[in-house]
């Protein structure tokens, strides 16, 4: 499967943290056919084919190999309602392959015939053969992000969080993405009287989250930028990211991988963008 996403270097990372840690846990939950299906692959002779070209599946390969280098563990999709719950949530988070696209016949792993043409070459001039251009990941957490409107401290540790280097220190920066969080989500918690400070970090972000968007808890009506913080941090399936911050934290045990701190920046930035301008509006403490 890795043959088929050669340029997410994020993927093939959680792919082999899998591999070394939970391969069990993986095979248990692809056995299940209605996985196969709904993730648009399947299993031939000692190989995988897929049913979708690389673009319409990788969201869902993506988080498959996301969950389970993170916090998703073999208790979470033993049974089979598990496994459907857990198809269901991948629906509608949109991470499915979009079922009008799928392929006339399936393709073996890594098979060509699905890029992205460059511009110059779907206009009809010269061009190379190349790949689409993918996102360059992250080597630190909240990169590039500032918060303007919070508390001097929180911006300042932000800052300086964001210099620890995330490959080689993810466990340092794993404890500074969930300080990072949890300063802001307070602040804005006592300062918009949304609950008071000793709140547990997942209520405070649930009423944060139920302050910038109303329609949160409705997957099909939510903003699209906040849903996966609240699916990862409220879900009663997949919300296991406070659990995993926590952890960081407090449990001496707990070894992040890099793929789970950058999944968990990316899901939880768009909340910390959003709420420093919330607080640009609200009164001065």
């Amino acid at each position: 499967m890795a043959s088929d996403f050669p340029d997410e270097p994020e993927l093939l990372a959680d792919i082999e943290t899998v591999k070394r840690e939970r391969l069990t846990t993986l095979g248990r939950l692809v056995a299940d056919p209605d996985v196969r299906q709904n993730f648009g692959f399947d299993f031939v002779e000692d190989g995988v084919e897929f049913h979708f070209d690389r673009e319409h599946i990788l969201d869902g390969v993506r988080k498959i190999f996301g969950d389970l280098a993170g916090q998703v563990g073999v208790s979470q999709i033993k049974s089979k309602a598990q496994r459907a719950e857990y198809i269901k949530k991948a629906a509608e988070s949109r991470t499915l392959p979009p079922r009008e696209q799928r392929r006339e016949a399936p393709r073996a792993a890594g098979a060509p015939g699905d890029r992205v043409q460059p511009a110059s070459e779907s206009a009809g001039g010269p061009g190379p053969t190349m790949r689409r251009s993918m996102p360059r990941e992250e080597t630190a957490i909240f990169k590039g992000l500032k918060l303007r409107y919070v508390d001097l401290r929180t911006s300042k540790f932000l800052e300086q969080a964001q210099k620890v280097d995330l490959v080689s220190s993810a466990a340092i920066a794993a404890v500074a993405l969930r300080v990072v969080i949890e300063l802001t989500v307070t602040e804005a918690v006592v300062r918009l009287g949304l609950g008071q400070e000793g709140d547990k970090l997942r209520a405070k972000i649930a009423v944060v989250l139920r302050k910038l968007d109303p329609q949160i808890v409705d997957p099909m009506k939510a903003d699209p930028e906040l849903k996966q913080a609240w699916i990862r941090s409220q879900d009663a399936t997949a919300g296991v990211a406070v659990q995993a911050m926590n952890s960081f934290v407090h449990n001496v045990m707990a070894h992040p991988t890099v793929g789970e701190v950058r999944e968990l920046s990316r899901t939880f930035r768009p909340l910390l963008e959003r709420t420093d301008a919330l607080l640009a509006q609200a009164p001065d403490k």
